[in-house]
């Protein structure tokens, strides 16, 4: 799996050029791509510049010798790349594994085009196959925001707790907010996640629809690009 990763990290990175603004996402494998990025820096003195999604993204940038921009400034990305956690056959994500979906939406939306870089592992016919929908929520709303859910199709809705939290301590997002996991017993469209974001006290879903301009899938037999609708392509 590492060695997918790996693969289609180092593709995503041969796409980089020099004086460009690109986006970077969160996760492993964009990570990952995001160190080749700095060899070809350091190798081919490249000028990069980067919007980035989450803070460990932003540290490792920096490390590799990308000129981090803030978020909230007015520059716009030519294109920008990220992973997800399931792509549907129509390039719709569900995302927010790492806690981290908000950003990502708003890097989504600030670039030209976006990549999803995966392995052939998160692809799948539907969406919530592996994993619930991440809602981020204000801290003061859970009272609110279960019910609604609820009624929306939710079976359930469990508070994220820190991976290896020994007693238990709740998940917060960069903008200090908690994170519902939530399960349902419903196709997840884009309705479901215009519906969602309209509850009082959610701040963002981890439901991406429409907004991956190209995918590229590491495999065993090599690096495929899906593009919308369903055209297909060898790398």
């Amino acid at each position: 799996m590492d060695n997918l990763k790996s693969q289609v990290a180092s593709e995503i990175a041969k796409r980089v050029k020099t004086d460009e603004i690109i986006g970077l996402g969160s996760g492993s494998t964009v990570w990952l791509a995001i160190e080749e990025i700095g060899r070809r820096i350091r190798q081919e003195k490249l000028n990069v510049s980067a919007l980035v999604a989450s803070k460990e993204s932003e540290i490792v940038a920096k490390e590799q010798g990308l000129n981090v921009l803030p978020l909230a400034s007015e520059y716009q990305a030519v294109w920008g790349f990220d992973g997800a956690d399931e792509v549907d056959e129509n390039l719709n994500l569900l995302k927010g594994g790492w806690g981290a979906q908000t950003k990502e939406k708003i890097l989504a939306r600030r670039c030209g085009s976006l990549v999803i870089i995966i392995d052939a592992s998160k692809l799948v016919k539907n969406l919530g196959k592996t994993m619930a929908v991440p809602v981020e929520i204000l801290p003061e709303a859970k009272s609110i925001v279960e019910p609604e859910l609820i009624k929306l199709g939710a079976t359930s809705c469990q508070l994220r707790s820190k991976i290896n939290s020994l007693n238990k301590e709740l998940f917060t997002t960069e903008y200090n907010n908690l994170l519902l996991d939530v399960a349902f017993s419903i196709p997840l469209t884009i309705k479901l996640e215009q519906q969602i974001n309209a509850i009082t006290g959610v701040v963002e879903n981890g439901l991406f629809f429409n907004l991956a301009t190209e995918v590229l899938v590491a495999t065993q037999a090599g690096i495929k690009s899906l593009l919308p609708p369903s055209t297909t392509k060898s790398c």
